[in-house]
């Protein structure tokens, strides 16, 4: 098993036993973390390389963004993977900056209806 299969294996089973954790030290780390889990956490993230860490964010952040582009999809079925973007950047970041990247791809002849 790899270092993020014995990770997930680790925190789900601290997690089925109810254990939680509301501090680290005197700071408020997480809510919704048992110790057993975070020191689990903590240990595979201080055996992987840097590399392996990078790949894992980089990871990580594909499957969110995916994760939230087909959530609009499901809920714009009729946009296209463009608008869908758009859709992505105006939820994130704004109205403005979503109009300004519209009016981009329009300058550029990008077609964003599909």
């Amino acid at each position: 098993m790899n270092l993020l299969g014995e990770y997930f294996a680790k925190c789900l089973a601290a997690c089925k036993q109810g254990l939680y954790n509301t501090a680290l030290g005197t700071e408020h780390y997480t809510t919704d973390t048992s110790t057993d889990a975070l020191d689990v956490q903590l240990g595979c993230l201080r055996r992987m390389s840097p590399q392996q860490r990078i790949r894992q964010t980089c990871a990580l952040s594909r499957s969110v963004k995916k994760m939230a582009f087909d959530a609009i999809a499901r809920r714009y079925p009729d946009l296209s993977d463009e608008l869908v973007q758009l859709k992505f950047i105006e939820l994130t970041y704004g109205e403005a900056l979503a109009a300004e990247v519209c009016t981009w791809m329009r300058e550029h002849r990008v077609d964003g209806n599909g």
